[in-house]
């Protein structure tokens, strides 16, 4: 965002900058930036916060506001804080990250942060620089983006001593050796970020650790006695999706389709989930549009290392294609496919489709992917759920149970989550159970006046009006109020517009009172308060009128709710 006019009579612009805090640990900032008269960026101003935006005329946009606060949050004392918060003695963050069972944690976040930063700078292009300082040309140390990720390639050669391993990549029909560059910064290790020589890379299918060796030399010579090991625990994972070249090992080959896998990805540029599909053979896997019609891969056994030559058979191919439209699923971009329509307002509607057609997806001899949201797995089953209400005189409990996949859960364990907004509730086997955001928006209201500290979600009797208030279209969690109960206005605006009458077997109310000084409140056949305004009532009040038949259903018979309600 940039100002037209700041209090210096300069352009301002906002600019993030990435530095190398300590070793192979790198964190964001953000400075406020001046633009001389053709745009160009020239000196800093100061360290952009949303303190310190304002009172120059900048206004961050939804990003750019979303960047700050993850700046905030990779921030040296804000890291601290998060990872002492269990500790008597207070450590810096330069201790904590010599502690061995505490670094990878500390890494793991700072990266997964990062790479979410990243992605939206690299999306939007941002104006990005790299170990930017005072007293410089800013525009000396802007970053440019690379248009395309790297594709790596790894090569082996077989040798009498072990193997020879040489790592290098490609980016349109261009060959990189990681050795040419000047200066090499992997920023993060998965997904992989790279910065070289001010430009930033995404780096495919591997990690950015991978080409720390590559640095400074073109090849690594692994020993042939721990040559097995080393490619189980670095290359396997890693070689059925990237291109292999190899000489001197035994050679075999593969043609069969194994399976069409679904897996749900971000986009990189809209940033939105869509469903990456994918051909699986015994040893490799191809994008499905990807033009390459063979790969060459490992098959480790025992100490044996042998190559695999897997052809693709794009007519079993094309057949699990044609079945994507039948069960919903369209053509997004490349390799990428997405329910027919999504709403707008839920960003994680894909999982939650593919939750509820998980069955019938792998019915079809699909396999899917979990997928990790914030590192976290997503539980991919679908979810149903049962309410049952009942009380006593002073309160109202709701019962449920909420039952996905193999778990049972009381509805009110999800009631904090839903009150706060999170959607995201742990299960006991480590993975996540995604609360749909149509119960979000239902029962927010309900969890908003439980109060009641039992198994259930307690509510006050004078406090249904949840029940009103909530989306929930199931007429019989409505109170029903008893037909011989009838309305007279109110005079009194700040009381509800409806007061009521009780006849036999129920307690009579003041038929002059009002039923409560609140707005669109239930009466639970109860004495009321009487207000003394509300003693002459107004005939014939089309406010009255309409309340009454917006709120009470026409063949309410009983006072009670329905005592089990089955919602899916």
């Amino acid at each position: 965002m940039t100002n037209n006019q700041s209090p210096t009579d300069q352009a301002l612009e906002i600019v993030f900058n990435l530095y190398e805090w300590a070793d192979g640990i790198y964190l964001p900032e953000a400075y406020i930036v001046k633009k001389d008269a053709d745009g160009t960026l020239t000196h800093l101003v100061q360290k952009a916060t949303t303190a310190t935006l304002s009172p120059l005329g900048l206004q961050p946009d939804a990003d750019q506001q979303k960047l700050l606060e993850w700046i905030e949050q990779l921030q040296p004392a804000a890291l601290e804080h998060r990872y002492n918060a269990t500790r008597k003695k207070k450590l810096s963050l330069a201790d904590l990250l010599q502690e061995e069972d505490i670094k990878p944690l500390i890494v793991n976040y700072i990266h997964r942060l990062l790479d979410q930063w990243l992605a939206v700078v690299y999306r939007r292009k941002l104006p990005l620089s790299w170990k930017v300082a005072r007293k410089v040309l800013v525009k000396d140390f802007i970053v440019k983006f690379a248009t395309q990720p790297l594709q790596p390639v790894l090569a082996f050669q077989k040798t009498p001593e072990g193997v020879n391993y040489r790592l290098s990549a490609t980016l349109g029909e261009r060959k990189i050796r990681f050795r040419q560059f000047n200066e090499l910064a992997p920023l993060t290790n998965e997904p992989g970020w790279l910065l070289a020589d001010y430009a930033l890379f995404r780096l495919e299918h591997i990690n950015g650790n991978m080409v720390k060796p590559f640095r400074q030399k073109d090849e690594v010579a692994i020993p042939g006695a721990s040559a097995a090991a080393y490619f189980r625990k670095f290359i396997l994972k890693v070689a059925s999706k990237t291109e292999i070249q190899a000489e001197g090992f035994g050679v075999t080959h593969d043609d069969q389709l194994k399976t069409c896998r679904l897996e749900p990805v971000r986009n990189l540029f809209g940033g939105q989930w869509v469903l990456s599909v994918q051909m699986v053979y015994a040893n490799a896997a191809f994008n499905w549009s990807d033009k390459k019609d063979r790969r060459t891969t490992l098959e480790i056994n025992g100490d044996d290392i042998h190559i695999v030559k897997v052809s693709r058979d794009f007519d079993a191919e094309k057949r699990c294609i044609q079945k994507l439209p039948e069960l919903g699923l369209v053509h997004a971009e490349g390799s990428s496919f997405q329910p027919e329509s999504q709403p707008v307002d839920d960003p994680y509607f894909l999982l939650g489709w593919l939750a509820d057609h998980r069955e019938k997806l792998e019915g079809e001899g699909f396999s899917v992917v979990a997928p990790a949201v914030d590192d976290k797995t997503v539980y991919l089953y679908p979810a149903g759920l049962q309410l049952s209400a009942g009380g006593d005189n002073d309160w109202f409990d709701l019962h449920g149970e909420v039952q996905v996949g193999e778990f049972r859960i009381p509805f009110h364990q999800l009631a904090p989550y839903i009150k706060s907004h999170n959607r995201f509730y742990p299960l006991p086997n480590g993975d996540y159970f995604l609360i749909p955001l149509e119960w979000m928006a239902r029962y927010q209201s309900l969890v908003e006046f439980a109060k009641k500290p039992t198994a259930a979600c307690g509510f006050k009797k004078a406090s249904t009006p949840c029940w009103k208030n909530s989306t929930c279209t199931t007429t019989a969690l409505k109170p029903p109020i008893p037909r011989c109960w009838r309305p007279l206005p109110c005079s009194k605006p700040t009381c509800a517009p409806i007061s009521w009458r009780a006849c036999g077997g129920w307690r009579d109310i003041t038929s002059r009172a009002s039923a409560h000084c609140w707005p669109t409140i239930w009466a639970w056949g109860k004495p009321c308060k009487p207000s003394p305004s509300c003693y002459t009532p107004k005939r014939n009040c089309p406010t009255a009128r309409r309340l009454l038949q917006k709120q009470v259903p026409p063949n309410s018979t009983s006072f009670k709710p329905s005592p089990s309600i089955s919602i899916s």
